[in-house]
């Protein structure tokens, strides 16, 4: 039977939208609780679990048949808008949009190099010191008529930040869009875009095929949302980052709520990494209140910050944004996926989460579900043979483990979601591993190689759970 869930309407959303500051978030497959095991220092990052992306919008029916008035080319999910403005902060340094490890990024960056010394650039770093979400925030405010943008009519959202974040103002945004409109006809970016709408489209045709077509948009409206307006935008030229966003008209069934994703060569994993993105329009306001009028859900919020592995996620009020977004992903998963919720809440708590149960049960009208996680329960299996203990040293760090010989159990690896990459261990596909490092036990689960997600050949993708008794 399905949970009793608050309500929460695009009204209510409307009346808080000056909380809403949205906040960058992590890719589909975070990284764990246990530091990232790959010897080569560089290798820390995972990939997309909170990811990003641009798009020239569409609705996100499966024939993407371009109804929603602010798309330009049917079928396309790619958006000038974002593709255009990530390329300044591209050129102004920030690392979030400079990635080049795809022939596509090396091209759009080759071309525009010359730009630099643009005065929207030049302005971008000497004013506009932040990125991540806020970048495709100015995006999905922008609207295009004839050959320059300005900002849409509804723009609060976009320059008011009750949060305390100081991001756009009214007086930065029309600077910005002033000198970007400069840039595009300089840069004759229309040109690039419109010489690459073929690849947009192919990219588009296999997310709606792999990923939009699981998704059940109807799932939404049960929280104010209209599901002809919920916009998936792609981006070719972003990194690893994932984003949300959401746009207020007067009436709330009009509201746009955007997910940005980046583009990669397999989406596998994405289903959950879209409805994330979605979801921050969800969970940021109702954590805007909470941190504000809830001190035990600032302390979970406070006390889970951790910038050496989530730098990103540098405050309280940013975590507590991404609890209440997690939540709702958790409770999608369980009501139209039949996911297990005590893995779901687990792989949350794996990910930097530990109070993810209590956030879930404020959001339903559920007591906290409490239990022990252990390798049994992981693998649902009763009996296994934990082998011999192996260790590395990674950089004065001393890692041990352990092969989990599952007795010929064949473990389905479908129910597993990759949440770190590394090269530390040398498994294969399949493998579970029992791992301690420092004084904490995880479970890691072989899913296979991480080569087609941007990392090299000897690097591999596990599931990973922190176990709460052995």
């Amino acid at each position: 039977m399905k949970t009793k869930v608050v309500i929460f309407s695009l009204v209510a959303l409307l009346l808080l939208l000056s909380s809403c500051e949205g906040q960058k978030t992590k890719t589909e497959q975070p990284q764990t609780a246990a530091p990232p095991l790959t010897s080569e220092q560089t290798d820390a990052e995972s990939t997309p679990s909170d990811s990003q992306a641009t798009g020239v919008i569409t609705a996100p029916s499966p024939s993407l048949p371009g109804s929603n008035p602010v798309n330009v080319v049917s079928g396309n999910l790619v958006d000038e808008r974002f593709e255009l403005v990530s390329l300044v902060f591209r050129l102004a340094g920030n690392p979030e949009y400079s990635e080049a490890s795809t022939a596509y990024q090396r091209e759009i960056h080759s071309t525009f190099a010359g730009f630099r010394s643009h005065s929207v650039v030049t302005y971008t770093t000497q004013n506009l010191r932040f990125g991540y979400d806020a970048v495709f925030n100015m995006a999905i405010h922008l609207e295009k008529v004839g050959e320059s943008f300005s900002l849409v009519e509804n723009y609060g959202f976009l320059v008011e930040n009750a949060s305390g974040f100081i991001r756009w103002t009214e007086m930065n945004a029309v600077k910005f869009v002033e000198l970007l409109n400069d840039f595009y006809l300089e840069t004759n970016f229309a040109d690039f875009f419109h010489k690459h709408i073929e690849l947009y489209k192919e990219q588009s045709a296999l997310f709606e095929n792999d990923v939009l077509n699981q998704i059940d948009f109807e799932w939404f409206k049960q929280h104010g949302f209209n599901p002809d307006n919920m916009i998936t935008v792609l981006s070719p030229s972003s990194s690893r980052n994932g984003y949300g966003g959401w746009v207020y008209a007067a009436a709330p069934e009009d509201t746009l709520v955007y997910a940005a994703l980046p583009v990669t060569d397999d989406y596998k994993g994405y289903l959950s990494f879209v409805l994330h993105e979605f979801s921050h329009a969800l969970g940021n306001p109702l954590a805007a209140v909470w941190y504000a009028e809830n001190p035990e859900f600032r302390h979970w919020s406070d006390s889970s910050v951790d910038l050496e592995r989530y730098p990103e996620y540098a405050n309280g009020f940013t975590m507590a944004c991404e609890y209440v977004t997690r939540a709702f992903v958790t409770l999608y998963m369980a009501e139209t996926a039949e996911m297990d919720l005590i893995q779901l809440f687990h792989t949350e708590k794996s990910q930097g989460f530990p109070y993810i149960q209590n956030v879930y049960a404020m959001i339903t009208d559920q007591e906290v579900i409490e239990y022990i996680w252990d390798i049994g329960t992981i693998l649902g299996i009763d009996e296994y043979i934990i082998g011999e203990e192996q260790s590395i040293n990674i950089g004065g760090r001393i890692i041990k483990w352990h092969i989990v010989d599952l007795l010929d159990h064949v473990l389905s690896l479908e129910g597993f979601n990759s949440s770190e990459v590394g090269n530390a261990f040398g498994s294969e596909t399949g493998d579970v591993l029992y791992v301690i490092i420092g004084g904490s036990e995880y479970l890691y689960i072989d899913l296979g190689s991480a080569q087609n997600h941007g990392w090299s050949a000897r690097h591999r993708m596990y599931s990973v759970f922190q176990l709460e008794s052995r």
